[in-house]
């Protein structure tokens, strides 16, 4: 079985609290989370990829972080620290595909 991810951690803290539905669907679930990356400037795409594989830019982890921030904070909750990622390292993400998936096993 495949180990969680923090980002899986994050959302799995937060999800028994999140009740009710908006336009874009369901609170916190993943076509709601990419629907509201896409309004918040990021990739949809990259929501499942930082989820399941905490594979993605610093940039979009930031902004995947900040919005379930802000659901914690709905819920009456504090949110849990920014995790640190591998994507926090700068060399990883100026290397060539081949090369990042040594360094990020």
């Amino acid at each position: 079985m495949a180990e969680t991810t923090p980002f899986q951690e994050l959302l799995a803290g937060i999800r028994p609290y999140l009740k009710g539905r908006d336009p874009r669907g369901k609170k916190g679930s993943l076509s709601w989370l990419e629907a509201v990356m896409a309004e918040a400037g990021g990739h949809p795409g990259s929501v499942r990829n930082i989820l399941y594989k905490n594979s993605g830019s610093l940039a979009e982890k930031k902004r995947l972080y900040q919005i379930l921030a802000e659901l914690y904070q709905e819920a009456g909750q504090k949110p849990p620290p920014f995790p640190e990622t591998e994507a926090a390292i700068p060399t990883v993400q100026v290397l060539g595909r081949d090369k990042k998936a040594i360094y990020s096993s």
